[in-house]
């Protein structure tokens, strides 16, 4: 019994060290003037002029061309999806990285990970919300 015990409490511990760096919950927020859009805090990436964030209910037809390359069909299709966007700051450009269409339960149905080609980002438009409130925060980035 004394060795089990020495042997759970040696898992605890390493347990405790180890989920707390690799479970990182997803912190979906409005984005600023489209709050239809959410983006995950803790996914987002400054990497000199590019930023690249998970990003839920992306409109537009290159989000819907990225949940449609996931084949995630079926009678009831996917209820929403997230992409991992990355937005060049300089040259005003999206490129869906990875995208998952998620049912009405939340189940993920598909996910792909070939990453589209760059595309403008429209000003008038909730994506251009998002790639406002991300490249002001890469340019306030040291």
């Amino acid at each position: 019994m004394g060795k089990l015990c020495s042997r759970l409490v040696g898992l605890a511990a390493l347990l405790a060290t180890v989920l707390p760096a690799s479970a990182q919950v997803a912190r979906w927020t409005p984005v600023p003037g489209a709050p239809e859009v959410l983006l995950d805090l803790p996914s987002v990436q400054f990497r000199g002029v590019t930023v690249r964030a998970w990003v839920r209910n992306l409109p537009g037809a290159q989000a819907m061309q990225a949940v449609s390359a996931t084949g995630a069909g079926g009678r009831s299709g996917p209820q929403r999806h997230a992409v991992l966007a990355q937005f060049d700051c300089q040259a005003r450009t999206l490129q869906v990285l990875a995208t998952t269409a998620y049912d009405a339960t939340g189940k993920p149905l598909a996910s792909a990970s070939v990453p589209g080609r760059p595309a403008p980002v429209p000003r008038e438009d909730a994506i251009g919300w998002v790639y406002d409130a991300l490249c002001e925060g890469a340019r306030s980035v040291p």
